[in-house]
């Protein structure tokens, strides 16, 4: 059996005998779309949920479901992840988390994350290993949002992967938030990929990514940001 499958089903078991004390506390959904500005046909539309479930004070859940138009492939990409949560006294959240992303074929990734405050400032990072058939990779991240008022955010996010089946690369990226109301969010986002594919294209352009989000629930939103091997690639 592969790791990265028994990662998988350790995740979902063990929360199967919560499952009957398992409160629903938040979640966010979002819409949102990237183009490179070398090439606007490489560009990625996506649409995505995250829901979180509470079991006590310090243990939660968190299930990650994603949709994407690759225009550049003319393909659809699905994307899912689990995650398994521990709140700390401080505030701090520690996870384990694992996922897939699925086009023709699917990778696997399997890792640990941490988010906390810092001041006004909010940091999430994670490491993950991929699995591959027959040879594995790596990817890295990590995001900041500061608010800088009731309204307003200022933030930016890294990522890294190396991956001998996909893609190695990184994304830099600064971004921004409006709130329109208690709810919704529009986003907004520019940065920059260095990356080279696995039949020795490389990709080296600026990218902008426009969106809007929708926080629900008695605690709006969720513990950690999406997990994705596509995070890197904005326009594809």
């Amino acid at each position: 059996m592969r790791i990265s499958l028994l990662a998988g089903a350790v995740l979902a078991c063990t929360t199967l005998p919560f499952a009957a004390q398992a409160e629903f506390v938040g979640g966010r959904a979002g819409l949102s779309h990237s183009a490179f500005t070398g090439d606007s046909d490489r560009a990625k539309s996506s649409a995505d949920v995250q829901l979180e479930w509470a079991f006590g004070q310090s243990f939660s859940t968190q299930t990650d479901l994603g949709l994407s138009g690759l225009h550049a492939l003319d393909d659809t990409a699905l994307n899912f992840t689990t995650h398994l949560n521990w709140t700390f006294a401080n505030g701090g959240t520690a996870g384990l988390f694992y996922g897939w992303d699925k086009v023709v074929g699917t990778e696997d990734f399997y890792g640990l994350e941490y988010a906390t405050m810092v001041g006004n400032t909010h940091v999430d990072g994670y490491i993950a290993m991929i699995d591959e058939v027959g040879s594995n990779g790596t990817m890295a991240g990590v995001a900041g949002r500061m608010a800088m008022n009731d309204r307003f955010g200022l933030g930016a996010s890294v990522d890294y992967m190396k991956s001998n089946g996909v893609v190695d690369g990184t994304r830099i990226g600064l971004n921004g938030d409006y709130a329109m109301g208690e709810a919704t969010k529009l986003t907004g986002e520019i940065g920059r990929v260095s990356a080279d594919d696995t039949a020795g294209n490389r990709v080296s352009d600026t990218y902008l990514k426009l969106g809007v989000d929708f926080a629900f629930g008695q605690k709006p939103g969720v513990s950690f940001g999406k997990r994705s091997l596509f995070n890197i690639l904005p326009g594809l």
